[in-house]
């Protein structure tokens, strides 16, 4: 089983030839649930640093707020509160999936702090584009 993606991955050709024939749906995890109000763990987590509700649909389809997630994984997690996600998350060793699960809450400062690192990353990689 050759793994693909770096050290400690575990995105082997095969899991990585699925991912890419399914819908992107399939796939793609919002770590804050696109709709998290049925679940009480994430009420009250998408305020401003001022305190102020923001809106959920601009929010949650923010880059900083995705995860690529095989599908049975994606699945379990839904709308689960994020302590239970991590722990469904760190059976995939992904280096982006590491980076959440080392975060003690996730709110909307998270996913702004994670959208400005995976930005200044995609500038310093793709800097000649």
């Amino acid at each position: 089983m050759q793994a693909v993606g770096g050290n400690n991955a575990t995105v082997d050709e095969h899991e990585r030839s699925a991912i890419w024939k399914k819908r992107a749906s399939d796939s793609i995890e919002h770590i804050f649930p696109q709709n998290p109000y049925s679940e009480q763990a994430w009420r009250s987590k998408m305020r401003d640093s001022a305190g102020n509700e923001q809106p959920l649909e601009p929010n949650v389809g923010r880059i900083g707020n995705l995860l690529l997630l095989p599908g049975a994984l994606n699945s379990e997690a839904k709308i689960a509160p994020f302590g239970t996600k991590k722990g469904i998350y760190q059976r995939h060793s992904l280096r982006m999936i590491q980076e959440v699960c080392v975060e003690p809450d996730w709110t909307l400062k998270q996913i702004e702090e994670r959208e400005t690192r995976i930005a200044a990353w995609a500038r310093a990689r793709w800097y000649d584009i």
